[in-house]
Parts: structure tokens; sequence; C-alpha cells
């Protein structure tokens, strides 16, 4: 994203050639034509203007034209290149100035003064050793012209000093105008570097907003768009923005939070449901700039990252509360199982005691398996989500399931979408999860005609685009009073389990950003992993 080029000075340097070389081609023709009308419509031929020569000064004024459209051509196509356009230009403009000053008598009739121009855009375009040489190539031609008019025209004298003089001036503007042009060379590419640097920032930031977790919503004292990034339009359902646009076309519940913000701005604003229909979203409203000409900068935030901030603590608390619960369980409980075991080995035992110590044996297994739960949550390793392929993941998973000889091959089944599904979840971890659910699916459900006992479904919620995996059995169900407590520690309907799978595989999908819901279905009971958007982690 980052476009820092070590040759931006030199690209810099060899674009900005160009623009002199254009304005000294259109200087070049404007001379030409005020030289030409000038020279037609001056009393006397050999009054000022080509005095001495006035054929030959009207030639080289048509000269100087046809070098004017030459360049110009030349600067349209920009080849050849700019160096070899300026020596060719300047040196032509050299020539022609000089002939002009021959033609109109030397240098009483002023015109030396245009080889100024070409030595300033030497020195400016193309560097300080030309600038010099087209400097010592005026100088020389303006002393040979003053022999050369000596010899032609005895009766005029020679104006050597004056044209020592304009040599000299034309040394200093070569000198003089080589250091500005290297200061402004390096302006432009300071300018240039920090123009890079404000638009690789300006990517950056947008890159930023587009792709935080928090929707970000500004909105003028018009009530009229400004910004809306990825998140804000996923949560009110906008896949399309347009600058500028009232925010009642763009989403009415937008305008009816900001106008229940005007009406009532020391009121904390109510959180609605997101567009997907489960996710909450908390708004928070910041205002911008002066009172009058107020914007207002709007934050949604998924309550459900303060709810997992809230539940890290409660958790971390909680493990280390429970972990030395357990372990202090732990002792006692290897003591009931050593003197239960003795027991069972004394005779002769009656059939009362046989089953008292059966209970015992019975529960006290339970409780090691409530502690081993308890240990492994509370040493549980750091989540580290990765995107998974979720079909070829559940073909591994059920083929382990079949080989370990949980379930055979007509016992579940995958239904897969034609599209790959992938998510984002500790490998690991997700493991763990569905382990549980296929166990309660085959403790508690019942076998179709067909022996399948578990069904399992993935793809994509139709609002949002977020992957789900559904685990579906064909029990009766679960009645709506178990359904309120179905999440909780130690809660189960039957003596057989310890009640914490389903604590523990909602826990694990938290940490993943996921969520473990139960669905109504008409097979029987669905539990579903709704992923998070894979889109939306940042990396």
């Amino acid at each position: 994203m980052y476009r820092h080029n070590p040759l931006s000075e030199t690209r810099v340097q060899r674009d900005t050639r160009w623009v002199p070389l254009r304005l000294v081609n259109i200087f070049r023709g404007g001379i030409a034509l005020s030289l030409l009308v000038a020279f037609l419509v001056q009393p006397e031929p050999d009054e000022l203007l080509g005095a001495q020569m006035p054929q030959l000064f009207l030639g080289t004024v048509v000269a100087s034209l046809l070098l004017c459209a030459v360049a110009t051509f030349m600067l349209y196509n920009r080849s050849p290149r700019s160096s070899i356009q300026a020596i060719f230009q300047l040196g032509g403009d050299v020539v022609i100035y000089l002939l002009l000053v021959q033609a109109s008598g030397g240098l009483e009739s002023g015109l030396g003064n245009l080889l100024v121009i070409p030595i300033i855009a030497a020195s400016l375009i193309m560097g300080q050793r030309l600038a010099l040489s087209f400097a010592a190539l005026a100088t020389l031609g303006l002393l040979a012209q003053q022999i050369l008019i000596t010899l032609s025209f005895p009766e005029m004298e020679a104006r050597y000093t004056h044209a020592g003089v304009l040599g000299a001036l034309f040394m200093l503007l070569a000198v003089g105008g080589t250091r500005v042009a290297r200061q402004l060379r390096e302006s432009e590419a300071l300018a240039a570097r920090r123009g890079l640097d404000l638009r690789n920032l300006e990517e950056l930031n947008d890159y930023i907003i587009h792709h935080l977790r928090t929707g970000i919503v500004v909105v003028d004292h018009e009530d009229r768009l400004q910004l809306m990034n990825g998140a804000a339009g996923q949560f009110l359902g906008v896949s399309r923005t347009r600058r500028g646009a009232p925010i009642a076309e763009v989403s009415q519940q937008l305008a009816d939070l900001v106008e229940a913000r005007r009406e009532r701005p020391w009121d904390r604003p109510p959180s609605f449901t997101a567009h997907d229909g489960e996710t909450v979203i908390i708004p928070r409203f910041t205002e911008l700039g002066p009172r009058r000409q107020t914007g207002t900068l709007i934050f949604l935030e998924d309550s459900s990252l303060e709810t997992e901030r809230a539940q890290e603590m409660k958790l971390a608390a909680l493990g280390r509360f429970t972990a030395s619960i357990a372990h202090e369980l732990r002792n006692p409980l290897g003591a009931i199982s050593h003197a239960q075991q003795l027991l069972s080995e004394t005779e002769p035992l009656t059939d009362r005691q046989r089953h008292l110590l059966d209970i015992i044996d019975r529960h006290g297994r339970r409780l090691n398996r409530i502690i081993e739960t308890v240990l492994k949550l509370s040493r549980r390793e750091t989540t580290e989500p990765r995107p998974l392929e979720l079909q070829s993941w559940l073909e591994d998973f059920v083929s382990e399931m079949v080989e370990t000889g949980k379930l055979r091959h007509e016992e579940i089944r995958v239904e897969n979408p034609e599209t790959p599904v992938e998510a984002r979840m500790d490998r690991d971890q997700l493991h763990q999860v569905m382990t549980n659910l296929v166990d309660n699916a085959l403790n508690h459900g019942e076998s179709r005609e067909d022996g399948l006992r578990v069904l399992v479904r993935l793809g994509y919620l139709t609002e949002g685009r977020r992957p789900f995996l559904e685990v579906t059995d064909f029990g009766p169900g679960i009645s709506e009073r178990e359904q309120d407590r179905m999440f909780e520690p130690f809660y189960t309907a039957t003596t057989r389990g310890t009640g914490l799978g389903l604590f523990v595989a909602r826990e694990l999908c938290d940490a993943n950003r996921a969520k473990l819901e139960y669905r109504d279905s008409p097979e029987g009971c669905t539990f579903r992993i709704r992923f998070s958007d894979p889109e939306r982690w940042l990396t």
C-alpha cells in the first residue's frame, strides 16, 4: 500500500523540464510574431529592425516561427527526450537572436538583450555546465559579430565593451539561474515526497476506518451523509452509499437516530437491532465543529464486544476460583474412591450394601468428570483462530468419529452447499465443540427409519453472509423451560452428564467471536454455530 519510490526526485526533475520548455516555446512564438508585425508596419524598412539586412531579418523571423512550430510538435509527442529538445530549441534561439542582431546593425538595436531568454531557460532546464556553455556561446557570438560588423561596415563602430558586459551578465544569469533551479527542483521533490506521504496516510486511514469492527458514520449539519464505513453499512443494511445524500434516503433508521439525538441530546441514545436481526448495536454520538455548523460523528458498536470483555473478566475470575475448588475436591474424592474400593472387597456384602457402593462409585466417577472438565476449562490455552474451509474440515471430523467407533457412516449426513464455506475459528476448539454437540445428539436423539441419527448442515446466512454450522438430532426436542437454562453450568436433564458440555461449547464459541444458539427444528433439536464474518477480522 505504501508507494515510496527512491527515484521520485529524479522523476520529478525529468518531468519538470517539459513545463519550462513549453513556456519558452510560447514566448518564442510571441517574440517572432511581434518582430514580424513590427518589421512590416515600421515607416522605413531600414529604420531599426533589419536596418542593415532586411531580407536576412525577415528570413530569420520566419525561421523562428518554423522552429516554434517544430518545437510544438516535438513537445506534444515528447520525443525525443527533454534534454535533447532543450539543446535543439535553445541552441536555435541563440543562433536566431544573433542573426537578428546582425541584420539590425549590431547591439545598437537592443536586440542583443533577447539572448537573456535562452540563457535563463538553459540554467533552469539543463544545469550549470550546459547553461555556462550557452552563455559562453552567446558571448563569443556577440564578439565575433562585432568583428564581422567592423569588416562588413567600416563606417560602423564596434562595441566590444557592450558585448563584454552582456557576456558577463550571461555568465551571472547562468550561475544564479542554476542555483535557483536547483532549489526549485529540491522543493518540487520534497513536495512530491510529502504528497506521496499524504496519499499513503490517506489510504492508510481509509483502510483502517473501513476495516474497523466499529461502525463509523459522519453526518453534516444538514443531515447529509459524509462518510460510512463497511461495518456501519453492514449494521444498517446499506450496500451502496453516496456522499452528500440525505441520510433519510440512505437509512431511515439512521435518520431516526439523528433526529432523536437532536431533540433530546442529553438522553443516552437507545440501542437497536442490526439488519441481520440478531446483533444489538449501541450508538454513540460526538459533535464536530462549531455549534451552528455542527456535524455529527456516530459510532455504532456491536454490544457483543462489551459482553465479550465482561465475559472474559468474569471467566478469568471464575476460572481461578473453580480451579482452586477442583484441586481441593480431588483429595477427598480420592479418599472416598479408595474407601469404596476397599469396602467392595469386603466379604460378605449384602445386596443393599452393593447397591450403596454402586451409588458411591457412579457418583464418584461423575464428580471426577466434572473436576476434569473444570480443570481443563481453567487451563484452556490461548485461542488462535485460523481460516477454515469447513467442507474439508467436516470430512476429517466425520472420518475420525467413524474410526473411533462413536457412530457409523449411515448415522451421520453432511449437507454441503455448492460454494465453499470458509469460517475463522481455532481448529482444536471447533473440534471440541462439535464433539460435544454430536455426543448430545447421539445421547438424546433417535434414529430415523433409514438409520440417520445426526444431520449436519453448513452454509451462509441470508442476512450478513455469515457462515454457520448446524447439528440436528431427531429426538423429542427441548422444552421452553429447559431452553432457558441449557447453557448454564452444571445444568443437566439426566444423571449421566456433568452439565458442562453445552456451557463449555458456548464459551469456546464466544472466545472465537462465534455464537452457539439453540433453534427450534421440525426434526428435533438443532444447535447452530454462527461464525464471525471472516472479512471483518483484522489480521
